[in-house]
């Protein structure tokens, strides 16, 4: 194989406002063993150029693009969620008007309890998914023997 032989390089002079620039480039001189100018070409190389296949800097630009993308999307979908809850009880309470014994402390205890219920039975159906989606991954033939208990709170549950 033949090596390419560099044409003879232009020279440029620099001049830096900015004292953390030019110790930022003595820094990547410093790091790669090279001189300045060499540190300078690679940089501006780097910028130039869209992507470098070996360049961490451009993959971790890329991660933090599809984190910063994925926090937007998801920022969007909790929105569109809780207007849609409010639409929802909006409706259910055009439909159900309250009752005075809506008001009554032993209901409202009571359905307190049964909303805590809802939700920790949620919270294990998830948990449960979760561990036999991670099991799964490491061991596929222990992924159905999974229980989970539910979270334990602070508050003891109201008998009826």
């Amino acid at each position: 194989m033949s090596r390419k032989v560099a044409a003879p390089g232009q020279r440029v002079q620099v001049y830096f406002e900015d004292a953390r620039v030019a110790q930022a480039l003595a820094d990547e001189a410093a790091a790669s063993g090279g001189s300045i100018s060499r540190a300078a070409e690679r940089v501006i190389a780097r910028g130039l150029a869209r992507r470098l296949a070996g360049d961490p800097e451009d993959r971790l630009l890329a991660l933090e693009r599809a984190v910063r993308d994925h926090g937007r999307s998801m920022a969007r979908d909790m929105t569109f969620l809780q207007e849609l809850m409010a639409q929802f009880a909006r409706e259910l309470f055009t439909v159900l008007p309250e009752r005075p014994a809506d008001r009554d402390p032993l209901l409202q205890a009571a359905v307190e309890v049964r909303v805590r219920r809802f939700i920790d039975d949620t919270i294990a159906r998830i948990a449960r998914a979760s561990l036999r989606d991670l099991k799964a991954d490491a061991k596929p033939e222990t992924a159905s023997s999974t229980t989970v208990e539910p979270e334990a709170r602070t508050f003891e549950a109201v008998d009826l």
